[in-house]
């Protein structure tokens, strides 16, 4: 047992090296490239919306992401539930983005923002659609696997975007390259782990869920505030 614990430990570390220097040097030559084509203008209206988007990560899917990987006894009615609830949420949090575009654009004066920020929303629900398989390969440690849709997504994103970006379609490129990324991991999580949902409710397992999804919420918090005093420090037009 303790030679198996120690190769998943060496193995992951493994995997874990090539993800982040093979991710690092994709950035660095999809950044290179687009920085030659691309304006600051349009980088900096990706900026702006991104402050809002980045939001998905935690608030669209109700921290349950973290409840599947720490749940010691998980079966499929808490992968259905779980499922739900984040589904569910994705889409009420796209559908606020949607209506809210305007008065964002508003804010910064930036006409453009209102189309970028809708289109971008895209994103919450393809987040909500693999939040719990993506989760799921976290908990049964696949690092091999974790790492390819990592690198998979980030090629596509840069492959996508200089494209683009080659044919004159501005932050568009950027816009699209960022949605085809997500589509990307979305599609190999869920063949990974194909989504289950559940509509039994069953009051133990969801406390259950919601316990752990209470101590993610303090993570909300923090997050936001930052998210709200970088706000707060960028400049408006």
């Amino acid at each position: 047992m303790q030679k198996s614990i120690t190769d998943k430990t060496i193995t992951g570390l493994n995997w874990n090296f090539i993800n982040i220097y093979s991710n690092s040097l994709l950035t660095t030559i999809i950044g290179i490239v687009l920085a030659r084509i691309l304006t600051p203008k349009e980088f900096g209206l990706i900026g702006m919306v991104l402050i809002f988007t980045g939001l998905a990560d935690l608030f669209a899917t109700l921290g349950l992401g973290k409840s599947i990987i720490k749940l010691k006894n998980l079966n499929n009615n808490h992968i259905g539930i779980a499922t739900f609830f984040t589904i569910s949420s994705s889409i009420i949090i796209f559908i606020i983005f949607y209506f809210l575009a305007p008065l964002i654009s508003a804010y910064y004066n930036e006409p453009q923002l209102i189309n970028i920020l809708r289109y971008l929303s895209i994103i919450f629900i393809l987040k909500g659609l693999s939040t719990v398989s993506y989760s799921q390969i976290i908990k049964k440690l696949e690092f091999g696997t974790i790492t390819k849709i990592s690198i998979v997504s980030s090629f596509f994103y840069g492959l996508v975007s200089i494209i683009l970006a080659y044919f004159n379609f501005g932050v568009w490129s950027l816009v699209w390259g960022k949605i085809s990324s997500q589509l990307i991991a979305t599609i190999l999580s869920i063949i990974k782990f194909p989504i289950k949902i559940s509509f039994k409710y069953n009051s133990n397992e969801t406390k259950e869920f919601l316990d752990i999804a209470d101590r993610a919420g303090s993570c909300c918090c923090c997050f936001l505030c930052c998210r709200m005093k970088l706000l707060a420090c960028m400049p408006t037009s």
